[in-house]
């Protein structure tokens, strides 16, 4: 069990910074096995497996990342951008 905990958790970790180039490599990865005959399946079989992955992992990465709408930081605070004046001070 140690040794399956010591394979994931670099993943998620992975996974929790970078979740669009984690789905992008596992995408790829389970098509080379379709390109390099790993796994043989038929041409619509392959396009549906594609369609799932896509939208599957999409899902996925959509609730890692911060949403546009109502972002907030680490701490659950929202963040809202600042007035033009305040801006002007920092400057």
């Amino acid at each position: 069990m140690k040794l399956l905990s010591g394979i994931v958790r670099p993943v998620f970790e992975v996974w929790s910074r970078e979740p669009v180039a984690v789905q992008g490599l596992i995408l790829i990865f389970v098509n080379l096995l379709f390109v390099f005959s790993v796994v043989h399946l038929t041409v619509p079989q392959i396009g549906a497996i594609n369609m799932f992955l896509v939208a599957f992992f999409a899902f996925l990465a959509r609730g890692a990342v911060t949403p546009v709408a109502y972002p907030k930081d680490a701490d659950g605070n929202r963040l809202v951008p600042l007035a033009p004046w305040q801006r002007a001070k920092r400057e």
